[in-house]
């Protein structure tokens, strides 16, 4: 079956995605040539529903992309021929863009990965902490900006969030 890659699920307002749809035969091999009738939906939060104009490679493949206009959860429709495809549509996550948070994800992302860093808080001491909405944690900081530590993981048992 075809299949859309390099989607990534959480994403900031304001941030240009792009991804690709493979188009396959029946039998999982993938076509290697163009002209298939692939259609690209996004809805927002809102319910605005934005048309994404795919680019055919002549080989099989499509590049697209967009951006995120609102914070929430986004649908991304893909259909080839007028079939949708398996697993479609596809949640994405939208979060907020704090200049803060672009600070702490560069600091985050040397050790690990900040999907969808949401908010952020300051103490009087200077220390600070931004939430991440799709890994299910907070990081926390020093009044220096090195990371400290992450609390919680996803799931229910204690010291997790789901």
């Amino acid at each position: 079956t075809s299949e859309v890659r390099n989607l990534s699920q959480c994403i900031t307002v304001g941030q240009r995605v792009e991804f690709a749809v493979v188009t396959k035969y029946g039998n999982s091999d993938q076509c290697f040539s163009g002209g298939s009738q692939v259609s690209i939906d996004l809805k927002s939060s809102t319910g605005d529903i934005t048309a994404v104009q795919p680019t055919d490679n002549d080989d099989g493949s499509y590049m697209a992309s967009f951006i995120a206009e609102h914070v929430g959860e986004a649908k991304l429709s893909v259909s080839i021929n007028g079939q949708p495809l398996r697993g479609s549509p596809y949640s994405i996550v939208v979060g907020r863009n704090y200049p803060a948070i672009d600070k702490a994800s560069k600091i985050v992302n040397s050790n690990s990965s900040m999907a969808a860093p949401e908010g952020i808080a300051f103490n009087k001491d200077g220390m600070w902490a931004v939430a991440d909405w799709c890994n299910h944690c907070v990081y926390l900081f020093d009044d220096q900006d090195e990371l400290v530590r992450r609390i919680g993981y996803n799931g229910s048992s204690d010291g997790q969030f789901s």
